[in-house]
Formats: structure tokens, sequence, C-alpha cells
């Protein structure tokens, strides 16, 4: 299993582009210095009124695909 952890701040106004279908992808920095493309769907079950905001721990199987994003 691969772990990365970054924190996350989107304004309920950025997520507007992510959801008008401008933008799918979001660019993050790990806390290990690692540049991370991440589909905004899996993001949607963390957003709230105010948008989404917190540190996460993206977890990927060993071959690099997508296992599970959790908030910590």
């Amino acid at each position: 299993m691969i772990r990365y952890r970054f924190f996350l701040r989107i304004s309920t106004g950025e997520l507007q582009k992510y959801y008008q279908g401008s933008a799918q992808t979001l660019v993050v920095n790990s806390d290990c210095g690692k540049v991370i493309r991440l589909h905004v769907r899996y993001i949607r079950p963390f957003v709230n009124l105010s948008g989404v905001q917190g540190r996460f721990e993206l977890q990927l199987t060993d071959q690099g695909q997508f296992h599970q994003l959790l908030p910590i």
C-alpha cells in the first residue's frame, strides 16, 4: 500500500469549476513533496456548505491505483 498525506482547502466558489465540468482533476502537494493529481470525484463525500477543508490520506495499491481517500 502506498500512502500520501496532504492538506486540502477548496472553497465552494472554486468547487463550482469542478461541478460545471471545466476542471476534473485536483493537483495537490503531499507532505513529502510529491505532486498528486486526483480526480475530483474522490473528494465529493467530504464536501460541505463551505467547500472542503482538512487533512487527508490517499491510499494507492502497490500498482499505483486508487484504493481510498480518508480524512485524518
